[in-house]
């Protein structure tokens, strides 16, 4: 009885050790198709926690909620993948005025940078290579 015991405990630790040592496939990393996705760059200048909105092609998608005086990087809808004209708009969470962009016109390889500012009349939407 004592050696088998013994033998459990020490399977239970190979094994534990054998699991964590062993490769992660996939984990942290991107497939070519996500490299290749437009993104929507989003820096928030202002205090205000915003919805921001792409507009295309008759549709109007909600990409990102963002916090004052935040930056984040956030996901286009699929069917933007490729190349086309996109607007962008900003909607303050709690109401009140609103920006939306004039049509910006971008190619596949770019990104969409969003500026938002506390007064969104000069806010700007402008695409960025991708390096």
């Amino acid at each position: 009885m004592r050696p088998r015991t013994l033998i459990n405990p020490l399977l239970l630790v190979l094994t534990v050790v054998l699991v964590g040592c062993a490769p992660r496939s996939g984990v942290g990393e991107t497939t070519p198709e996500e490299e290749a996705a437009t993104k929507l760059l989003i820096k928030n200048n202002s205090n205000l926690v915003v919805d921001v909105y792409v507009l295309a092609d008759g549709h109007r998608w909600r990409v990102a909620t963002v916090i004052g005086l935040q930056e984040m990087t956030a996901d286009m809808p699929p069917w933007l993948d490729t190349a086309g004209e996109l607007q962008v708009q900003v909607v303050p969470f709690r109401g009140g005025n609103t920006f939306l962009s004039r049509p910006v016109f971008y190619t596949e390889g770019d990104d969409v940078e969003l500026i938002v500012e506390q007064n969104f009349s000069i806010s700007t939407v402008q695409p960025v290579r991708r390096t």
